[in-house]
């Protein structure tokens, strides 16, 4: 009998394994959008849960680039994700003083360490909108296609 629960035990994990690593989120991957305020920017989700946002601005006419951090989780066509950092690298001079505090008003901002959910609707593999919870709606085509 302890024999057969094991065995049991052990396909139940081999089914497992194999569904989830035969069916990878379509979310998986790096995604091009355009973010409101900032402007083109790149999300790139990974298998493991970790997602980061990167967009490139020129405050003062000097290129920069901003960087958010976090989690993400599917739940159907509901995406959690939960940010939990926001860097700006190569501001120009003047604009280094306030570093901390551009980072600290992003944070609030997009509010990080709090549950952000948005409903996403595929358009094939390639592209996808999302609406998150204040009815904004952005849209993501895959990186390079």
């Amino acid at each position: 009998m302890r024999n057969a629960i094991s065995l049991l035990a052990v396909a139940l994990v081999s089914g497992l394994v194999i569904a989830c690593g035969s069916h990878p989120s379509k979310l998986v991957g790096d995604w091009d959008t355009n973010v409101p305020g900032i402007g083109a920017a790149t999300i790139s989700y990974t298998p493991d849960g970790s997602m980061a946002m990167t967009g490139d601005f020129t405050p003062a006419g000097k290129a920069a680039k901003m960087v958010i951090t976090g989690k993400w989780s599917e739940d159907g066509d509901k995406v959690h994700m939960t940010y939990n950092d926001v860097k700006f690298t190569g501001l120009p001079p003047a604009m280094q003083a306030k570093e901390k505090s551009m980072e600290d008003g992003a944070k609030k901002g997009i509010g990080t360490g709090t549950d952000n959910v948005m409903v996403v609707k595929f358009e094939g593999d390639d592209a996808f909108s999302s609406t998150d919870d204040k009815g904004v709606t952005s849209n993501f085509k895959r990186k390079g296609k």
